[in-house]
């Protein structure tokens, strides 16, 4: 039986799991198999936990494994949406009050002196849309998000590391082949031809394929 308490402690069958540094975070081992400890925090006690989503100790020491120091990070691929910088927004200069209206985040970027990306990477850097002291301007009136995932090939998959159990997700077949170092088409034309996972030397293993 597996217990996991939210200071990062874990036991396994009432007895505590020798814990090993790494780079990437405390791991353990339970049946020959390794474990990151702040994956399995995570999994017991942070309600937005999946699989694929990551995991980052807040004050970045990896040895703390406390469940106060841990929070989910969406991956940007699984952000990815149909058009984020399409969104309309009003903003005001806090000096002289003028408002200025802007049909998309982009025409805003520019007009404020930055890229024409500036107020999109802002926004997703600070999981909020507000600008910040040192901002000339501040935010009116800005409209939602449009959170429709792209996919134009139709199918998403999960990718688990054989030796750490890690899960990745990708919003595309051809996606999940380039990060194994492969062409687009590897996964797809493997699929094509009747086989149900990746070779057996292969470091990853295909949990599913949706779409």
């Amino acid at each position: 039986m597996l217990d996991v308490y939210k200071d990062g402690r874990v036991f396994y069958n009432e007895e505590e799991l020798k814990q090993q540094y790494t780079t990437k975070g405390m791991v353990v081992t339970i049946d020959a198999r390794e474990y990151y400890v702040h994956k399995l925090v995570a999994e017991r006690y942070l309600k937005d936990y999946k699989p694929f989503y990551k995991v980052v100790h807040i004050n970045g020491n990896v040895t703390d494994n406390k469940v106060e120091n841990l929070k989910i990070e969406i991956p940007l691929d699984f952000l990815e949406v149909t058009n984020p910088g399409k969104r309309p927004i009003t903003l005001r200069h806090k000096t002289t009050g003028e408002t200025f209206k802007f049909d998309s985040l982009r025409e805003a970027s520019v007009f404020m002196g930055y890229s024409c990306t500036y107020l999109e990477k802002w926004f997703y850097t600070k999981g909020k849309d507000e600008l910040s002291w040192f901002h000339e301007y501040e935010i009116v009136k800005i409209a939602p998000k449009d959170t429709r995932v792209i996919n134009r090939e139709g199918k998403t998959i999960f990718l688990r590391n054989k030796t750490t159990g890690e899960v990745h997700y990708f919003l595309s077949l051809a996606k999940a082949s380039r990060f194994l170092g492969k062409s687009s088409q590897y996964i797809k034309t493997r699929l094509q031809r009747g086989h149900d996972n990746l070779p057996i030397e292969c470091d990853y293993e295909i949990i599913e394929v949706k779409g």
